[in-house]
């Protein structure tokens, strides 16, 4: 029995998105736009979230063919999709409410170094989901982005009470993967602070937190 559009489109992301991890940028952006064309006149859940994850492959793969500002328009497309979904397509699915944190820090990535009006675009998406969702890794996840926003905007003190606000309440969480993100975007924006010592203790902090991780995927 054939796909159904949804499955079709799903399948092409999974491919478009092995093309991209394997720097065949052009093969993975054949592949993508050709799942979102597949979904185009299609406005079911089920549609939008397959079009969410589409969208975002395709922003990596703009990316990693330079074209930084077309990636992080696609970004705001994501974001745009997942904003207007119903709240009870979240509901009892930790995974999705990850899935859109980690969209929000990949907004973040790509608005490094852009223009204000960028920045201010991954705060305002990120305050949009923080309304939304009462997960609390999410709300630390997020908060990490935020203090990114923060530090580029010059705000050295008030991006590093909120790195280390999220660190602390992820370590309580037991989240090693999420906590060493949160760790190298804090030795990150130290450094660039000219906090060099302080950046060089937060990136030791990321060696131990990413064998921590290591260790409990072998589990």
């Amino acid at each position: 029995r054939a796909a159904n559009p949804v499955q079709r489109a799903t399948a092409l992301c999974t491919r478009g998105d092995a093309a991209q991890h394997g720097d065949d940028h052009a093969a993975a952006r054949a592949l993508l736009e050709e799942g979102l064309r597949t979904l185009r006149d299609l406005d079911t859940v089920p549609a939008r979230r397959a079009r969410m994850r589409c969208t975002e492959t395709l922003a990596w793969t703009l990316q990693g063919q330079g074209d930084r500002r077309g990636a992080w328009a696609r970004l705001g497309d994501a974001f745009s999709i997942a904003l207007r979904l119903p709240a009870n397509a979240w509901q009892g699915y930790e995974p999705a409410s990850f899935e859109l944190a980690r969209q929000i820090w990949s907004g973040a990535q790509c608005a490094d170094g852009l223009d204000n009006g960028g920045l201010e675009d991954a705060e305002v998406a990120a305050l949009s989901v923080l309304a939304r969702s009462d997960a609390p890794a999410v709300h630390q996840c997020l908060g990490a982005v935020r203090a990114r926003i923060l530090n580029a905007r010059g705000d050295v003190e008030g991006a590093e009470r909120l790195f280390r606000d999220s660190l602390d309440h992820l370590e309580g969480l037991g989240m090693p993967f999420h906590s060493a993100r949160v760790h190298l975007a804090r030795g990150q924006a130290l450094r660039r602070s000219g906090r060099r010592r302080e950046a060089h203790l937060a990136l030791g902090c990321l060696l131990y937190t990413s064998d921590a991780a290591d260790e409990r995927s072998s589990v």
